[in-house]
């Protein structure tokens, strides 16, 4: 009944090990990937002046503030997926969504996007485009010049923005539509803070709150925005930890007490091979092949689980960390090694035991 436990419990190490690996790779992955653009030091709080007289003094605001180093605004930020709009056809068919924001002028500069053609919007009817939606239009690179229909009436296109992530990596590349927003501040008003970024963060919401008694203002970090739209991975990946932690210590065990019990079974034949001649490091590998004609077919089932069962998680992503093959192997190798580790520790004083002292216990 031991063999198939040990079994068990050997495929649930590899399975959980192997899972664990894939998970924490991929969040790495998505967490550090280029967003493509800079949201390092930036902040984004709810503009809720009600006037432009209380817009314009709500910038002088925070211009003003020694630990700010600059300003725009949107009514949107990237992470959040923004609003749709179909774009339609000069028939007015519908072709596709669009996701699409209303932004200041210096934005793109403020985000750290790159303008690929052209230029930004800078009066109403101008827009920019991203490289998708070009691709959804099929113009090729004649672009400039174009006009599209949109909520908003007939536009022109004056730039094209190299693609940036919407809706973090769980998305495919979407088409954007970057409008020009006449007014001083839209309903965000982002911010790139001074270092310490922290410690700034504080003093700009204590300030803001200072200032604009009778408003909600409330500055957060678009970084952590970002982050948290991961929480459902953060989650999975400390749960597959703590499993893979409680299994393995659950499994070194049951490993433990089964060297034990065939140790003390197998004492006279030990002892009698070691009289016959039989070196230590023969001893060990009786051993070692006996724990090893359990432990590495069921390795192979569990890492085979890891990866099928793996690769449905990975489906929600659109962007992933590559081929995870190698990393699977690795697990593989790194549980067996810990098996065989395991067993030669417990066995080693055995081996090299003085044989008559187990042949006297008989």
């Amino acid at each position: 009944m031991e063999r198939p436990l040990l079994f068990i419990q050997f495929a649930g190490v590899a399975f959980i090990c192997g899972l664990m690996c894939v998970v924490m790779l991929q969040y790495h992955y998505v967490i550090n990937k280029d967003p493509g653009y800079n949201p390092e030091r930036v902040v984004i709080g709810i503009n809720n002046a009600p006037d432009a007289e209380a817009r314009l003094a709500a910038r002088h605001f925070y211009e003003s503030l020694p630990y700010v180093e600059a300003l725009t605004s949107a009514t949107s930020y990237p992470s959040n997926g923004y609003s749709g709009q179909m774009i339609p056809d000069e028939k007015g068919t519908s072709l596709f969504s669009s996701r699409y924001d209303f932004t200041q002028e210096n934005y793109v500069a403020f985000m750290g996007m790159t303008i690929q053609q052209g230029r930004v919007p800078r009066e109403s009817g101008e827009v920019a485009v991203n490289e998708e939606f070009v691709r959804r239009m099929h113009w090729g690179k004649d672009v400039l010049g174009r006009s599209i229909g949109t909520e908003e009436g007939r536009v022109k296109i004056v730039g094209v923005i190299k693609d940036f992530n919407i809706d973090g990596f769980y998305s495919e590349m979407k088409p954007f539509v970057l409008h020009h927003h006449p007014k001083d501040l839209a309903s965000l008003v982002y911010l790139r803070l001074k270092e310490p970024f922290g410690e700034n963060l504080q003093k700009l919401n204590r300030d803001a709150a200072e200032a604009f008694p009778n408003q909600t203002v409330g500055f957060e970090s678009l970084q952590q925005k970002m982050a948290d739209s991961y929480n459902s991975v953060r989650v999975f990946r400390n749960a597959t930890l703590l499993a893979a932690i409680a299994i393995l210590f659950i499994t070194l065990m049951g490993l433990i007490g089964y060297i034990n019990d065939e140790l003390q079974r197998r004492s006279k034949e030990i002892a009698i091979r070691k009289v016959n001649g039989a070196e230590a490091s023969s001893i060990l590998e009786m051993l070692v092949q006996d724990v090893l004609w359990i432990s590495f077919p069921a390795v192979v089932a569990g890492t085979l689980g890891a990866w099928y069962v793996g690769g449905l998680w990975m489906e929600q992503f659109a962007v992933t960390v590559g081929s995870l093959v190698p990393y699977y192997i690795c697990v593989a190798i790194v549980v067996l090694i810990l098996i065989v580790g395991c067993v030669i520790s417990r066995t080693w004083r055995i081996a090299n035991e003085n044989p008559v002292k187990s042949i006297k216990s008989e």
